[in-house]
């Protein structure tokens, strides 16, 4: 017997519930979504009915081993239990006509799939960064998203927020079966019944997302991921032809056939999106500008200077083989090279960008000062310290010292010709980096605590800080 959901069917009972239902404002492959207003909140609010019928084959195939109550608990499991400024927040749940509800907040821009083409650039790229961390704080806590699509992703009135919703298919990532999602979205492996891994076929759906918002079309996918891998590879080198080539490494990064060629996580993603900080860029208004290279040590036959364009193909070899497991420098080398000319790039307008050690003209080693932000007042700065390492490793520490000296240095220089008084300088290790506490101690940082799952899902960071001043 079918069963259909209507305005009228759930008036009563969710009256009774305290809601009164406004209008029907979308409907999907597995819920039906109301506006409503609740008693006593002034704000409107989404009402998500599920379905019982007609609901997309895709959702069929998951409820055939799994019941809707079973699904229903599963999405509760994610959307109660945590918390993310990117991530739908869901006020609370309960059953009617047959069926169960999701009360969750109204976002009044819709999705972002219905603004495709419209987007700036500028939005783009703050948007999807939201996405990517939305989607990166799930995996620090162990599940997948598994049919992320930018339909599922909903924006503000402003357009100046991203928050995922529709999590029904979520699913722990030690549990994942390869469960489809949708075909514009699905990774090779998925279509073809490959052996799959959870993280890697979301990094997936999430390039698909950004390539649908930098050309304005959603259809691209649907269909190649069936094609065999020489294929698929020619006809993706084809698509990035119409993407502005900031982008093409990153998207490739996402999108290659074989899932390890691609981020190992979204966090990585997020770090990848080229001058992503507008709200940064701004902050620094005024106190940016390209700076000539500079030397910040000269000792005998060694020089510790900014990085020239002869360097930058140095630098993944030296980084490579200091980090056994990296979520940037073990990309393939094309990649890497962009990411340290745009790194570069981005933080050098900022007073920060790379350092690279030289001795009798090889490069031994190098470093990121990456600038983060500037209190409004102009008086105080936070600082990272990334990429620390030495071409015989993380062991030489004298080369990892003379790197810190030269970063002080160009920091506390840019401190003064800007009249900013303190800047805080923050160091993450990851575990295979530990070997730079000492020199870290020696130069003044002071451990501050860890990260848990910061870089790479199961893993942890060590925090080390020192504060900096214009003297």
């Amino acid at each position: 017997m079918t069963t259909i959901i209507t305005k009228e069917s759930l008036d009563q009972e969710l009256a009774e519930k305290g809601y009164q239902i406004l209008e029907k404002i979308g409907e999907g492959g597995s819920r039906i979504v109301f506006k409503a207003k609740r008693d006593l909140v002034a704000d409107p609010v989404v009402v998500k009915v599920f379905k019982q019928d007609n609901v997309h084959e895709r959702i069929v195939s998951k409820r055939e081993s799994s019941s809707l109550e079973q699904m229903f608990s599963r999405e509760l499991e994610v959307i109660r239990r945590f918390s993310h400024p990117n991530l739908v927040r869901c006020f609370n749940h309960g059953a009617v006509n047959g069926s169960y509800f999701l009360e969750e907040e109204y976002m009044e821009g819709g999705s972002l799939a219905s603004h495709l083409g419209s987007l700036s650039e500028d939005q783009i790229q703050r948007l999807f960064v939201d996405v990517a961390n939305g989607v990166g704080y799930l995996h620090s806590k162990g599940f997948y998203v598994r049919d992320f699509k930018l339909d599922n992703v909903l924006t503000d009135k402003e357009l100046s927020i991203a928050k995922i919703s529709d999590l029904e298919l979520a699913g722990r990532i030690e549990a994942s079966k390869g469960t489809l999602g949708s075909e514009r979205y699905a990774a090779p492996e998925l279509e073809q019944g490959r052996r799959s891994n959870p993280i890697k076929t979301d990094i997936f759906a999430l390039g698909c997302g950004l390539y649908y918002l930098l050309t304005g079309q959603d259809v691209a996918f649907r269909g190649m991921n069936h094609l065999p891998e020489t294929e698929y590879n020619s006809l993706l080198v084809d698509m990035m032809g119409i993407v502005d080539e900031r982008y093409r490494a990153t998207l490739i990064a996402c999108l290659s056939f074989d899932p390890q060629e691609r981020f190992d996580s979204a966090l990585d993603l997020a770090e990848a999106i080229p001058d992503k900080n507008l709200i940064k860029k701004v902050v620094f208004a005024g106190k940016t500008g390209k700076t000539p290279p500079s030397t910040y040590i000269h000792r005998l036959n060694v020089l510790v200077r900014d990085l020239e364009e002869k360097d930058v193909i140095q630098i993944p070899e030296i980084l490579g083989y200091c980090f056994q497991k990296h979520n940037i420098f073990k990309k393939p080398r094309a990649l890497v090279i962009q990411y340290v000319r745009e790194s570069n790039l981005s933080n050098g307008q900022k007073g920060g960008g790379w350092l690279t050690y030289e001795r009798d003209g090889e490069i031994e080693g190098c470093m990121l000062l990456r600038p983060l932000d500037l209190d409004v007042a102009g008086t105080h700065m936070r600082v990272n310290y990334n990429h620390v390492g030495a071409r015989r490793g993380f062991s030489d520490s004298s080369i990892i010292s003379t790197l810190i000296e030269a970063a002080d240095r160009k920091l506390g220089r840019y401190l003064q010709s800007r009249g900013i008084q303190t800047a805080k300088v923050r160091i993450n290790l990851a575990p295979d980096e530990l070997e730079l506490i000492d020199p870290l101690k020696k130069a003044g940082f002071s451990p501050e605590g860890t990260l848990h799952d910061h870089y790479r899902l199961g893993e942890n960071v060590e925090v080390y800080e020192k504060l900096v001043k214009n003297l």
